[in-house]
């Protein structure tokens, strides 16, 4: 740092003549002083350039503060590089002047060499230089980090290179979990996957029956505020994903139960649409927000997604007077097949999801017919059907004690038997429909078995190849009403309602009249029941309009 006024005191040579020391006689030192005037700034610069316009005379400099002198060369001492001195001379806050002192060459008495050779001067050292030591690196972590894949050796795009890697690790998940059993642990073989569904294998000879309640679920159901229907309940069903349990009554009401019962304290959603009782309900097939297709007395035919919203997308009526005794989902959702009166009629039909906010009222959905079959029977009481897969094979009960099986591919009778029950039927089930994702170890044998059930106290079954039933169930009650009854998905047990406030349960393996290895105790008659499509767990919906569940 220098002081506002500096003192410069320049020491001429002549060429020739020994340098003479500052202060020895007869040699004044020029001294230029440098201050804040403007004066003073110009005087500095006139001085500075009559050095450099004179080329006989050479001269070195030094600065100092006020009253200090810099260090003087000894006579006859050329000046070395670090002699060139640069002093920079604070003229103000305007601008700064440099004085440097150029060219000096040597003045001894020895002849002067024919050429000299300048040294250039060292270059300064920079202010901010990086120390040797470090070196430009990139970072590095403890572990490897996985790349996004972009720029590997596919050469599509990188979104697609990312729902082929999810679809991969989804797969290997899968894998890894293996296969369920009933009550018992997975075996070894693993899950098989057929068109596009995943098919766990049960294992009959380790499943137990579910005769253990639901504590927590059947605690929230049994709170006045989480009742489900103030009616009967005629029909329950899971849905394909086991995430909801859908049920009709007699109180012209459907309800959407979610599930887990427990973990959603039991929140679920009605839906209103029909004026008289429903008698059934069939869930589709989709896994997120499925169809659901009811029959009423009112001879309408419903088509809703209670998941979505509370009205129907159609509500038609096709029976006129007569009553829809049963609605079900047919051909993989592709038509809706229904008992109406002593015909089984098909329907095709079309789903309008509205207009979005420019049309709220915007419903164009539809419901035609499609093909119609006629039975002898005064009224179809009954219907089945196994819509998980391609199958035209419908099951069928009459008011007239009749079974019959209709193939509607090549519209004819497969079968029909005449005085099933020596009364009449009000229920049949196809084993093959308990679970889409079952694939039972008896193998095609159980695809061709099926339940009915009469209010002759006795439960039969039946196998479609055959003309007669293959074994009786009769130790529940059964004279007046209809009760609910469903196979488990391992098709091992036959779970039957009962008038005696109860539901039997039946192990098919005994053979004959096979004894209930269990009964569990109901509020009031079990009308409706379904067993969950992938854990040994039981629904029993009854005539109050409770639900109870059962377990392992």
């Amino acid at each position: 740092a220098f002081s506002k006024s500096i003192v410069l005191r320049v020491f001429t040579v002549v060429e020739g003549e020994a340098p003479t020391a500052p202060g020895a006689a007869g040699v004044a030192p020029t001294e230029v002083k440098v201050g804040d005037d403007e004066d003073d700034e110009q005087s500095t610069a006139m001085a500075i350039h009559s050095m450099d316009e004179d080329p006989t005379r050479m001269g070195w400099a030094s600065t100092c503060s006020t009253g200090t002198t810099g260090p003087t060369p000894a006579p006859h001492q050329v000046p070395s590089d670090t002699d060139i001195i640069r002093a920079s001379i604070a003229l103000g806050p305007k601008y700064t002047a440099q004085l440097q002192v150029k060219g000096l060459a040597a003045t001894s008495t020895t002849p002067k060499p024919a050429s000299t050779t300048r040294v250039a001067p060292k270059p300064a050292p920079k202010l901010f230089s990086r120390p040797q030591t470090l070196q430009t690196k990139p970072v590095t972590f403890g572990k490897a980090i996985k790349g996004s894949g972009y720029g590997a050796s596919s050469n599509q795009p990188w979104s697609v290179q990312q729902a082929q890697q999810s679809k991969k690790l989804a797969a290997a998940a899968k894998a890894k979990k293996g296969t369920i059993a009933l009550g018992a642990d997975p075996p070894t073989q693993g899950p098989s996957v057929a068109g596009g569904l995943q098919q766990f294998l049960f294992d009959v000879q380790k499943s137990t029956a579910p005769v253990v309640p639901k504590a927590k679920s059947n605690e929230v159901l049994s709170k006045p505020e989480n009742k489900v229907h103030t009616g009967a309940i005629t029909s329950l069903v899971y849905n394909s994903a086991a995430t909801a349990i859908i049920t009709g009554s007699t109180d012209c009401t459907l309800h959407l139960l979610r599930c887990p019962v427990a973990t959603h304290k039991g929140d679920g959603k009605a839906a209103r649409g029909h004026s008289a009782p429903v008698l059934s309900v069939a869930v589709g097939l989709a896994a997120a927000n499925p169809l659901v297709v009811s029959g009423s007395r009112d001879g309408c035919i419903g088509v809703w997604c209670p998941a979505q919203r509370e009205a129907p997308f159609i509500m038609e009526n096709v029976a006129g007077p007569k009553d829809v005794t049963c609605a079900k989902f047919f051909y993989q959702d592709r038509l809706i097949v229904a008992a109406v009166g002593s015909q089984l009629k098909f329907f095709r039909y079309a789903i309008d999801l509205g207009g979005g906010d420019l049309d709220r009222m915007r419903n164009l959905s539809r419901l035609s017919v499609a093909d119609q079959y006629r039975t002898d029977a005064q009224a179809v009481t009954s219907l089945d059907c196994v819509n998980s897969f391609l199958s035209t094979i419908v099951a069928w009960s009459g008011s007239n004690r009749q079974l019959g099986v209709v193939d509607i591919g090549a519209q004819r009778t497969v079968r029909q038997t005449e005085d099933a029950h020596t009364r009449a039927i009000h229920s049949v089930v196809l084993a093959a429909t308990a679970s889409r994702y079952a694939s039972p170890p008896l193998g095609n044998d159980l695809m061709h078995c099926c339940a009915t059930a009469a209010i002759d106290k006795t439960v039969k079954l039946w196998d479609l190849r055959v003309p007669g039933s293959i074994q009786t169930l009769s130790s529940h009650m059964n004279l007046s009403q209809q009760v609910g009854l469903c196979f488990s998905p391992c098709g091992r047990f036959v779970v039957v309602g009962s008038e005696d406030r109860s539901a039997f349960v039946y192990d098919v393996r005994a053979g004959g009249n096979a004894q209930a290895v269990a009964r569990l105790p109901m509020p009031d008659v079990v009308t409706a029941c379904s067993y969950h499509p992938l854990e040994p767990v039981v629904a029993l919906g009854t005539a109050s309009g409770d639900i109870r569940m059962f377990g392992v």
